[in-house]
């Protein structure tokens, strides 16, 4: 299986948090599974990081690319730049969800044939297969 983590997800499976689902864990313990994790959840996390608005972590702004690398290496999982095609199908998505971050994750997953594992309920409102 092909799966895009959304920002929460992988922030909570790297620091092992209880937040996760059985399904979740079971996803990405799964090595056969390809793991996608999307530059556009880099910049996410750099943005909350900075304006310190709802931040995720302790890290601290000059922390957080050596962070992501490192634990994307770590888990093996794959790194999925954003493509002028994938931040084009946004304006072609209904606005189930108002959050610019998530919409281009929906739009990369509808594109690239992935499935979403995310917390998030109002991803699911779209045409994408998501999982928790």
């Amino acid at each position: 299986m092909r799966v895009l983590l959304d920002l929460h997800t992988f922030l909570w499976w790297v620091s092992g948090s209880d937040e996760l689902s059985p399904t979740a864990k079971d996803v990405l313990e799964t090595r056969t599974n390809e793991i996608f994790f999307s530059t556009i959840s880099s910049f996410e996390l750099a943005v909350l990081v900075s304006t310190q608005r709802k931040p995720p972590t302790t890290l601290k702004a000059d922390e957080i690319e050596a962070f992501i690398s490192e634990q994307l290496r770590i888990n093996e999982f794959h790194l999925l730049r954003l493509d002028l095609n994938h931040s084009c199908r946004v304006g072609l998505l209904p606005f189930h969800h108002r959050d610019p971050w998530d919409r281009i994750l929906v739009a990369q997953a509808q594109i690239e044939n992935l499935v979403m594992l995310t917390h998030d309920e109002k991803i699911r409102a779209y045409d994408v297969q998501t999982l928790w």
